[in-house]
This record gives structure tokens, C-alpha cells and sequence, in this order.
């Protein structure tokens, strides 16, 4: 980013709508080819985590990257490895976070015990070897030779990293230039393809030394697992995995810890000579930092996603970047509201707040990269489609597990199963919460009605009891208070 930077170009995406890049495509490719990547230097950053919780140790990690040039040729090269990770059975890719549950459900039939490890700093784990079997099973896929010798100069890039690490010594800051052998850069193209498929892989290894099945059995067994003719199942995604397993097989795979520790795969807050917890209540199982509950949807039921209030809104808040402009920020936010009403509409706290977000923000609004401003369109970003009708759109249409039920059809969880206290002083919270929102919307109003269309949606008209207004909520938020605050932030 910073050599883009200093030829003038503001961002990435400025200097892809250029066509310089082109030309610099083809000398870095050259380069490579020639065996002197000489801008393959990594860069690095520290990863924007979730902000921290009360409590919670501060987690601190680093993520690192290619130059923008190298990440266009990375692309070039590994583009379509989405389209293959689909093809495998046991990956959600493409699947939306509220059919996981779903998911998970449907593979416990006949099964219903569950093992769900999680591997310390996975991304550290990642030892030359896996790089390269990674990088056979890519070249047994490609069919153009072209094709083939490229990703092994990728992958031999990947293997021996030069990272440009930035520190302070002395009260001075200095860039190093650190060598690395192995390892997984957060930030390269392959990462979460590569990741969900290795992890498979290692965890059919486990499965197949725990039942001690014989070297020459192998890909016989494996073809009957993928098939979904086996006491075995998965979710696998990136570094997180569930194993699904009938009562007798868990216990053997539970026993088989042995395999990680000589793999160099170590667990998470297990010691290296325990067994792995067996879990046998599905709402126990922890799959992308979510548990799974039963939920009423009209007459159905589904098992529906479930996380921390704090976790969630923390995730929703953290921007990869700055917002260029006040419109970049609404979109964002209007983004994060369906987000939030889609994955958790019976969390009522987080179905609240999206909500509120949607209600504040322009319907035809869109969030076009942080940045760029947000761009208004003459009619709403879902088309004509009111929020109801995008909702039923994502569970009736874009599910996997598709059912016609609209928003106040969602059965929303009792307060106390998140640990919310209700009452007085929570209703005061969201009747403020609705005044909030319609102030801001009047200030979007008032300040871009000459420029744009502004349209907005009441969403938290069913949401709040204006009958049980209580006392303590007498002063409406004024616009230059608004304006104060938006000023400063």
C-alpha cells in the first residue's frame, strides 16, 4: 500500500481503476518466474480485534500481506479456489451464518456427538510440509503447465517469507526485515481456502489413525465419508472444525490427542496428555465463535446462531480502515443493521439495535468500500423490497434450508438466556433508542434533501410499547447535539 501511495494513488482501488497496474502485473510476474521476486517482501500489521471485554485477556495478533501488485497476482493465480472449496461436503463456503445451525443439525442425525478442538494460533502451526502438499494438490487441479509453475513459485514465496516488521527500540521506530520459514500469512489469498482444506484433511487423518483403518483402505474410506456413508461428519471452516461422530468412534477420536501433538497441531487450553471433551447436547457445540439454539420460526423451528451481545456489537463496530465521509459510515452502519436482523433476529438485543441502524439510515444507501463515499440510488439498495421482504428473501430464498416466515414470526429468547436484565430502566433504553434513531434521521434529512433522495424505513415501529412510556424520558435529542457528537468522532 505505501508504494501505491507514493506514486499518488489515494487506494487500492484507485489504483486498480488505473492502468498501471497492468504493466506492473507483468514485471512482477516476470520477476517471480525469474526466481527474483524482488517486491515479494511481506508487509505487516496488527489485526483489529474485537474490542476487549471486562475480564478478557487483550488479544494481540499480526497479519500479514503482499504488496497490492502481489495481491492482484495472487488473484490472478488463485481466484477460483472458492468454486472448489464448495465442492467439498463437509465446508460451509457460501453457506450464510444462520443456516450453520441448520446444518449442523442435519448432520447429526444418526450420530449426535460432537468433538470440537480448537488448535492454538492454527496460522503459526503451518510447517513448510503442509505448504507443500497444499501446493501438490493445487498443481494436480491445474490443467495449463503455465498455471502449475506459477503456484509453485507462489507457494515457494509463501514458504520462505521475508516480512518487513515495524518496532520501537530507544523510543525510535525502525522498520526489521524478518525471514520466516512456514507459517500461514493472515492476509494471503489462499488463507481461508487453504486453511478449511488443510484442516480436513488433518482432522480425516485423526479419524482414520483412530480407527486404525490401513494405509491401502485410505481412499476407499475417504470416498464413503465424503459420500456421507459413514459414522463420521464435519463442519469445517478455516481453523475452526466440528467432528460429528456416533458414541462409540467419539471416544476413540476424543483418545487420539497423540495425533496432534506429534503433528505439531497442539489444542487450546487442553493439556497435550488429556482426551478432547466429547459433547453429546448439540447446544453445547461451539462452531465460529457461536453456539446453536432451537428457535420458533411461525410454525417451524430452527437452530439459529447465538453469541455474546457485547461480542457481536464490538465485531460490528471495528472498521477495516477510516470512513472517508459521514455517507461511508452510514453505509457501513446499514450494512452491520442486516447483519445483524438477518444472522440474530431473536437475540432482542442485537435485533434492536440493527433495527435502530436501519431505521436511521437511508434505504437507498450502499456501501460501495470504506474508502469511497456511500452511494444514494433512486430507489431502496434491495430494490423495492422492504426490510420484511428482504428478510423472507434470505430464508426463503437464499437459505439451503429455505421456510416462508417473516420477521414477527421469530420467537425472540427470554432476556436472561444472554444474561439481559429487564425492567424499567431496559424500556427507558429503548424507547431512547427509537427517539435516537429518528433524530439522526431528521439530520441526514436536513442536511442532504437538496442533494439527494432520501428515504427511510420505520423499522422499530413494532418493537417499542409507546403505551408504557415511562418517566425519565422527556428530552428528544436536539440536531446540534448530534452535530457535536458526529464532530467528534
Amino acid at each position: 500500500m505505501v508504494g501505491i501511495q507514493m506514486r499518488g494513488y489515494s487506494s487500492i482501488g484507485d489504483y486498480v481503476d488505473n492502468a498501471d497496474w497492468k504493466n506492473d502485473e507483468a514485471i512482477w510476474m516476470k520477476n517471480l518466474r525469474q526466481g527474483l521476486p524482488t517486491c515479494g517482501v511481506y508487509n505487516a500489521v496488527g489485526k483489529k480485534e474485537r474490542k476487549k471485554q471486562a475480564g478478557e485477556p487483550k488479544a494481540s495478533r499480526l497479519i500479514w500481506f503482499l504488496p497490492a501488485i502481489g495481491r492482484i497476482c495472487e488473484q490472478r493465480i488463485f481466484g477460483g479456489l472458492s468454486k472448489i472449496l464448495k465442492e467439498l461436503p463437509f465446508s460451509v463456503c457460501g453457506m450464510p451464518l444462520f443456516d450453520y445451525g441448520e446444518r449442523l443439525k442435519e448432520l447429526s442425525e444418526g450420530r449426535g456427538y460432537y468433538v470440537c478442538d480448537d488448535i492454538a494460533a492454527w496460522d503459526t502451526r503451518i510447517s513448510v510440509g503442509d505448504l507443500r502438499m497444499e501446493c501438490q494438490f493445487l498443481k494436480m487441479l491445474a490443467d495449463d503447465p503455465g498455471l502449475k509453475n506459477d503456484i509453485e513459485l507462489m507457494y515457494r514465496l509463501y514458504a520462505h517469507k521475508v516480512v518487513m516488521l515495524p518496532r520501537e527500540i530507544g523510543g525510535t521506530e525502525e522498520t526489521a526485515l524478518v525471514r520466516i520459514r512456514g507459517q500461514r500469512g493472515s492476509g494471503e489469498n489462499v488463507t481461508y481456502s487453504m486453511n478449511t482444506i488443510t484442516n480436513f484433511c488433518f482432522l480425516m487423518a485423526k479419524y482414520l489413525k483412530s480407527k486404525e483403518v490401513p494405509l491401502n483402505q485410505v481412499r476407499e474410506n475417504v470416498i464413503q465419508y465424503l459420500n456421507g456413508d459413514s459414522a463420521v461428519a464435519m463442519m469445517v471452516s478455516g481453523d475452526d472444525s466440528v467432528v460429528i461422530l456416533n458414541k462409540e468412534e467419539s471416544k476413540a477420536f476424543s483418545k487420539a490427542f497423540w495425533f496432534n501433538n506429534e503433528t505439531g497441531k497442539i489444542r487450546k487450553d487442553v493439556a497435550e496428555n488429556l482426551p478432547s471433551v466429547v459433547e453429546e447436547d448439540i447446544e453445547n457445540v461451539s462452531f465460529c465463535s457461536n453456539f446453536y439454539v432451537s428457535t420458533k420460526f411461525g410454525g417451524s423451528v430452527r437452530m439459529m446462531p447465538i453469541r455474546s451481545v457485547e461480542e457481536v456489537l464490538s465485531k460490528a463496530s471495528l472498521m477495516l480502515g477510516y470512513a472517508r465521509d459521514f455517507t461511508t459510515s452510514e453505509a457501513w452502519a446499514r450494512a452491520q443493521g442486516f447483519m445483524m436482523v438477518c444472522c440474530y433476529p431473536h437475540v432482542a438485543e442485537i435485533r434492536l439495535l440493527g433495527l435502530a441502524l436501519l431505521s436511521a439510515t437511508r434505504a437507498n444507501i450502499v456501501l460501495e468500500g470504506l474508502l469511497k463515499p456511500g452511494r444514494v440510488q433512486k430507489e431502496p439498495w434491495l430494490g423495492k423490497a422492504t426490510l420484511e421482504e428482504a428478510f423472507r428473501h434470505c430464508y426463503g430464498v437464499s437459505s439451503r434450508y429455505p421456510i416462508n416466515v417473516g420477521l414477527d414470526d421469530v420467537q425472540v429468547l427470554h432476556l436472561s438466556r444472554y444474561n439481559i436484565q429487564g425492567g424499567c430502566a431496559r424500556h427507558r433504553w429503548k424507547t431512547t433508542l427509537r427517539m435516537y434513531a429518528q433524530a439522526i434521521r431528521r439530520w441526514i434529512h436536513q442536511r442532504y434533501q437538496d442533494r439527494t433522495i432520501c428515504e427511510f424505513e420505520d423499522c422499530l415501529s413494532n418493537e417499542v410499547d409507546w403505551n408504557r412510556w415511562e418517566a425519565g424520558v422527556t428530552e428528544v435529542p436536539s440536531i446540534g447535539l448530534l452535530e457535536s457528537s458526529f464532530a467528534r468522532a
